[in-house]
């Protein structure tokens, strides 16, 4: 990433919550003991954040009920992306994401491959 500057960069990556997201996994314990907690069992509604930022800060953002899928985060990347990156190598015209297996589809692929043909056109 050292060809990069840092204001080419765009980072989007989705994140998961619920009630229970804060809860520890791991105790302490005295040695030869065993670390027990007793909490109540809950089953929350589970939200989730997919925001769009930048080294100034969060350009855009998107909460939903539920989880992610294909379909709701390439329309995030329509929607909410796109309109706001710049043709390489200008301010936010690099896009940073995991490799998380809904970001991997044909339909973001070919739709960032023709934005690529287009700036190489102009």
């Amino acid at each position: 990433m050292t060809e990069w500057h840092p204001e080419q960069l765009v980072f989007i990556d989705e994140s998961p919550a619920n009630e229970r997201t804060g809860d520890r996994k791991y105790g302490w314990a005295p040695i030869g003991a065993v670390a027990q907690v007793s909490e109540p069992f809950t089953r929350s509604a589970k939200w989730s954040i997919l925001p769009m930022f930048t080294v100034d800060g969060y350009e855009s953002w998107e909460v939903i009920h539920g989880s992610y899928n294909t379909e709701l985060f390439n329309a995030f990347i329509k929607n909410h992306v796109i309109p706001r990156m710049n043709p390489f190598p200008g301010t936010r015209s690099v896009l940073i994401m995991d490799n998380c297996r809904i970001h991997r589809n044909e339909v973001l692929n070919r739709r960032l491959e023709l934005i690529a043909d287009i700036e190489r056109d102009v």
